[in-house]
């Protein structure tokens, strides 16, 4: 059974509550903030670069009301095999930085070429594009011309 206190006994049991509602809410702000720092200073100390969500513009990580979901702390270099040559290559941090934060990529999205397999694949396409674009004006000249 609830106990009925006067109203001033009841002022002070509120008074009481929120005063350690506010202590824990310091503390655990206190902590989190140390945590922060901490990370921090294991970041720099292993120079990595840190994740500003801010700048993040992939909708994998953008919620619904356009606020980053994301709650990674720092790029990494990140070590991988490109898939044409098998050549070992490192994704270095600010590499990540500048195709997350600059160019919008994707946050599922990671490097899996090197960057001479890159150029290539980067110039079989532009080529692909050319013959197409070629074929596709070929196409139209003999519509025109009442061939086709």
């Amino acid at each position: 059974m609830p106990r009925h206190y006067p109203k001033r006994e009841r002022k002070k049991a509120g008074d009481k509550r929120s005063r350690l509602d506010r202590r824990r809410q310091r503390q655990r702000a206190a902590e989190e903030k140390e945590r922060q720092r901490a990370l921090e200073k294991e970041g720099r100390r292993r120079g990595l670069i840190r994740i500003r969500t801010d700048r993040l513009r992939s909708r994998s990580v953008m919620g619904s009301m356009g606020v980053p979901t994301f709650q990674g702390c720092y790029y990494e270099d990140y070590p991988f095999v490109c898939c044409d040559c098998g050549r070992k290559e490192i994704w270095t941090a600010k590499s990540q930085r500048w195709w997350y934060e600059e160019m919008g990529g994707e946050m599922e999205s990671f490097a899996i070429r090197c960057r001479c397999c890159r150029d290539a694949e980067r110039r079989r396409k532009d080529e692909a594009r050319r013959i197409s674009a070629e074929g596709r004006e070929r196409k139209r000249r003999r519509m025109e011309n009442g061939e086709g």
